[in-house]
């Protein structure tokens, strides 16, 4: 085996621990963010984040929206939420269903912008 690492005949996967940094950061955003966005902060694969969160019992984002939840939570038009989307360039993840999946601090953001263009319309 050693000889075969050192020719790099196999391509093992590198693991490294996780840092008390990491850990504090999961802790903290795992309820807001998806776990394929915790992993991509975190430059982890989406498999060792949903472990880790399941080590510590914590659950990955559960509250988010739909597209259709979301225009009822804000009182927003679906093409608002769009225009939103679009102008602060955020992509949205689709859930195992193949429905987008908006977290809350996706649609703080976009009402946040949608507020704010309101009140620049308003300025005029």
């Amino acid at each position: 085996m050693r000889r075969a690492n050192r020719l790099a005949l196999f391509n093992l996967p590198s693991s490294r621990a996780w840092t008390r940094e990491e850990d504090n950061y999961l802790m903290f955003k795992a309820e807001r963010y998806l776990a394929d966005e915790l992993a991509t902060r975190l430059n982890r694969t989406v498999g060792a984040v949903k472990s880790r969160l399941k080590y510590f019992g914590w659950k990955e984002a559960s509250d988010v929206y739909s597209v259709n939840k979301a225009c009822k939570a804000t009182g927003y038009a679906m093409t608002q939420l769009e225009r939103a989307r679009k102008s602060i360039h955020m992509t949205w993840r689709r859930n195992s269903k193949g429905h987008f999946a908006i977290t809350p601090d996706q649609l703080t953001r976009m009402t946040d912008y949608l507020r704010d263009e309101g009140r620049d319309l308003n300025a005029l």
